[in-house]
């Protein structure tokens, strides 16, 4: 996933994952977790959509998303949720039914900084650089 994923590290823990695959060849991972907000996860019906990777093959992303939400149903979740970045289209989450909040996040936990050390714009971790930008929180029921 490491490989494929544009900024994000692989998580190190999670509920599933799901591949997607053309003739044998793997294109695409979904991973998903309970949700790392406190508050969302104490409700434990939501699933939170963790990352997903592609090597650009058409469709794999929504492909990987509708398969996700189909697997949390399946377990019980009633809901799902999942971020991007503020530059992020977000189009494979339009072609599956999220909806997205409407307020960026711009809260974020690497973008901290001391009088001393100032952050720079993007931190390098485990070989992928995160982007210090806000995020977008999308919602779907499942």
């Amino acid at each position: 996933m490491a490989k494929h994923h544009s900024h994000n590290h692989p998580p190190s823990v999670c509920v599933f994952q799901i591949g997607a695959a053309v003739d044998g060849v793997l294109v695409g991972v979904v991973i998903a977790g309970i949700p790392n907000a406190r508050r969302l996860a104490e409700k434990r019906e939501i699933i939170e959509i963790t990352r997903v990777a592609t090597d650009r093959t058409p469709n794999a992303c929504s492909l990987l998303y509708a398969r996700a939400c189909q697997a949390a149903r399946a377990l019980g979740f009633r809901r799902a949720v999942t971020y991007t970045l503020a530059s992020e289209r977000g189009t494979a989450l339009r072609a599956t039914g999220w909806t997205p909040d409407p307020e960026l996040l711009t809260h974020n936990p690497h973008a901290w900084q001391t009088q001393k050390s100032r952050r720079a714009q993007t931190v390098d971790l485990f070989g992928a650089t995160v982007p210090l930008e806000p995020k977008r929180r999308w919602w779907k029921n499942l």
